[in-house]
């Protein structure tokens, strides 16, 4: 039965404070509807705000992915990627410098 290992903790606060949960299910789509049914909230959470990584690979869509008995699934928080607006703002400040005041590393 694939093993679920939930890093953060938004997920194991919905599933009442495991870091790891056993599922029967054979492809990422079944395990999604599983967690939601025993674990209210679970299933959309990870559904909508977490990477998924099978076997020690991330999977961008995951939905028919087959999973084996011993598979090893771990649900991580989504990092977001980008330039933030105070990224933005620091970038513009460093180009504003003169060049002979920068310094390099």
């Amino acid at each position: 039965m694939p093993r679920v290992v939930l890093v953060g903790e938004s997920c194991r606060r919905l599933a009442g404070g495991l870091k790891e949960i056993d599922v029967e299910a054979d492809t990422i789509r079944r395990l999604l509807l599983e967690l939601e049914r025993r674990f209210p909230g679970l299933g959309r959470q990870v559904e909508e705000g977490m990477a998924i990584a099978i076997d020690g690979t991330i999977y961008q869509d995951t939905y028919s992915v087959a999973l084996r008995p011993e598979s090893e699934i771990h649900v991580i928080p989504k990092i977001a990627g980008g330039c933030s607006p105070v990224a933005r703002v620091s970038v513009a400040r460093c180009g504003s410098i003169p060049s002979e005041r920068r310094t390099r590393p």
